[in-house]
């Protein structure tokens, strides 16, 4: 009897791979937090626009005893997790986001893509790619931006769809260091 169970438990590979938001923190080596001295008008996020060909999953896992492609899913749309995700890091920065009174900031979505590596005689790893475009359209202010980042997570002897969120939440993280480390970006705020 607990052979079959194991067996079934074994066989039965997952569908999809749930990535929590409490679970989206960046490793420590991609945890930088740039806070802004100055003091600049606050931003509304006008919209956030999801532009991926396929916008099913972020990503995919290799999950269950062959290493089968797995869809990798976040608890909300990726269009309003990315819209939460960069209003609370600007804040922690120092960049007050409001929803009524602001300049208005529009985000299009270009890439964000996570998935598991497994290499030969290498630990496992995650690896996560993003592409943000942003624009800042506010009377006769007009800005384009396009930032990007590639990352690998460490490898160690964790289980490769452990780095997930965490390789996401190190994607996410070094965009919003790019984008208030980027003078071109804050002067629309000035």
């Amino acid at each position: 009897m607990k052979l079959l169970v194991l067996l079934l438990l074994v066989s039965c590979a997952q569908t999809q791979v749930s990535v929590k938001n409490s679970e989206v923190k960046p490793f420590k080596e991609f945890s930088k937090i740039t806070k802004v001295s100055d003091n600049f008008k606050s931003i509304v996020i006008d919209s956030v626009v999801d532009k991926r060909e396929d916008q099913s999953a972020i990503g995919s896992a290799l999950t269950g005893v062959k290493y089968e492609k797995t869809p990798v899913m976040l608890e909300t749309s990726t269009d309003v997790y990315v819209k939460e995700y960069i209003t609370q890091a600007f804040n922690r920065r120092g960049l007050f986001v409001t929803e009524i009174d602001g300049i208005k900031m529009s985000v299009h979505i270009n890439e964000l893509w996570v998935e598991e590596l497994i290499e030969k005689y290498q630990p496992e790893k995650a690896k996560c790619k993003a592409n943000l475009s942003v624009f800042i359209d506010e009377g006769k202010r007009s800005w384009k931006g396009n930032y990007w980042i590639e990352i690998v997570s460490p490898g160690d002897l964790t289980d490769g769809t452990e780095k997930i969120a965490p390789a996401l939440g190190s994607c996410l993280n070094e965009i919003v260091e790019k984008m208030v480390n980027d003078k071109g970006f804050l002067a629309n705020f000035r």
